[in-house]
C-alpha cells in the first residue's frame, strides 16, 4: 500500500519542533541569565565603632546593618577606642599605668629589661614590674628591723621582714626605738642607756640594777644647818642620805647657816632669816606645845615659834621635816598622808 505524505502537514511537523526548541532554550537562557535571577535575602550583623581607626571595634558602641558602616568594624576587642596605639596584640609598656594590650592586666613584664624605667630600680616580679625596696629582718616580731640583716625584694615584703631599721636588738619583743624603758637592766628604747626614765616602777620607788626600789629624795645642805635646799635635790635607795645631804628641805638660803625655818628673825638686817616670806616683819608667834620647834595654828601671847607648820603639836615627832616612817598610819611629816614604798 502506498503511502502518500502531505507535504503542509510535513511543514508544519517541521515548524512545530522549532518552535518547541526555541521555547526551551529561551526558557534556559531566562533561567541562567544573571540580570534575572532573585535577589538574596540581606544578613544583617552587628558592627562596632573603631574611632581610632586600629582595626580592633569598641565593644560598647555597635550597629547592626548588612552593610559596614564607616569607621565600624566587625572586631569588638578593643579596650580604649581612644588610642590607637590601645588593643589586643599591642606592645605592653612597663611603668605607664596603662593596659595596652587589653588583657586585664596593667604593665605586666617578662624579664626585669622590661622594667627599665629612668629614676627607678624595679625588676619584673611574678609578672609585673616593682620598685625595689630595702628590707629589714624582724625576728622578735615587734615590728622593727635589725639594721644588720637586710634583703633587697619588690613592693611586698618578705614575710618576718620591715621597713624600718631601729631595732638594738632583734631577739627581743620589748626593745626597739621608742619603746617603753623598763626597770629591766636592758636599753630596752635603745636610746643607748640602761633603765633611764623606767616606766613600770610605781611612784615613791626607784629603778636599781633592774630592780624597782623604794625611793628617796635627798636634799642639799651645804651651810649644815640642818636643813636643805629644796631646789637642789638628788634621788637614791637608802633611807639615809649621803654626807651633806638631808631628807627634808626647809631652808631658803643654803649659803648661811642663819637663815632657815626654825631661825629668828632679826629685826632691821633686810634678811628674811626664818624663810617664811616677810623680811624684817614683825612675826606672828605660835604656840609649840610639844617643842619641836613647829607651832600649832594658835598665836602664843609672847614666847612661841615663828612657824605654825606643825600637823601635830603633841608630839615631837611629828612636824613637816620628819621622816616618815612608811605603812605605820601616822602622818610624820605633815604631808597629808601617810609613806608607802
Amino acid at each position: 500500500m502506498n503511502v502518500i505524505k502531505n507535504p503542509n502537514i510535513e511543514n508544519m511537523k517541521t515548524i512545530l519542533k522549532s518552535l518547541v526548541t526555541i521555547t526551551l532554550v529561551s526558557i534556559a537562557l531566562i533561567t541562567l541569565s544573571p540580570g534575572c535571577a532573585p535577589e538574596p535575602e540581606c544578613q544583617s550583623q552587628p558592627w562596632y565603632a573603631d574611632s581610632d581607626g586600629d582595626g580592633y571595634g569598641d565593644p560598647e558602641t555597635l550597629e547592626v546593618s548588612c552593610d559596614q558602616p564607616q569607621n565600624y568594624v566587625a572586631d569588638n576587642t578593643d579596650c580604649n577606642d581612644n588610642n590607637p596605639n590601645i588593643h589586643p596584640g599591642a606592645v605592653e609598656i612597663t611603668g605607664n599605668d596603662i593596659d595596652d594590650d587589653c588583657d586585664g592586666i596593667v604593665d605586666e613584664c617578662e624579664t626585669d629589661a622590661d622594667c627599665d624605667i629612668p629614676g627607678e630600680v624595679m625588676a619584673c616580679i611574678d609578672g609585673f614590674c616593682q620598685v625595689m625596696t630595702t628590707y629589714y629582718a624582724d625576728n622578735d616580731g615587734d615590728g622593727y628591723g635589725d639594721p644588720n640583716n637586710s634583703i633587697v625584694s619588690g613592693e611586698t615584703p618578705p614575710n618576718g621582714y620591715v621597713t624600718n631599721n631601729t631595732d638594738c636588738d632583734d631577739t627581743n619583743a620589748t626593745v626597739y626605738l621608742g619603746a617603753p624603758e623598763l626597770c629591766d637592766g636592758i636599753d630596752n628604747n635603745c636610746d643607748g642607756i640602761i633603765d633611764n626614765n623606767t616606766t613600770d616602777c610605781q611612784a615613791g620607788t626607784m629603778c636599781l640594777d633592774g630592780v624597782c626600789v623604794a625611793a628617796y629624795t635627798y636634799y642639799q645642805d651645804l651651810d649644815n644647818d640642818g636643813f636643805g635646799n629644796p631646789d637642789v635635790t638628788s634621788l637614791g635607795s637608802d633611807s639615809n642620805p649621803p654626807s651633806g645631804w638631808l631628807r627634808w628641805a626647809g631652808d631658803c638660803d643654803d649659803t648661811n647657816a642663819g637663815i632657815n625655818i626654825l631661825a629668828q628673825e632679826i629685826m632691821g638686817n633686810g634678811i628674811d632669816d626664818n624663810c617664811n616670806g616677810l623680811i624684817d616683819g614683825d612675826d606672828v608667834r605660835y604656840i609649840d606645845t610639844d617643842g619641836d620647834g613647829y607651832g600649832s595654828q594658835d598665836e602664843a601671847a609672847a614666847d612661841g615659834v615663828f612657824n605654825n607648820l606643825d600637823c601635830d603639836d603633841t608630839d615631837p615627832n611629828i612636824h613637816p621635816f620628819q621622816i616618815d616612817i612608811p605603812l605605820n598610819g601616822i602622818d610624820e611629816d605633815c604631808d597629808g598622808e601617810d609613806a608607802s614604798y
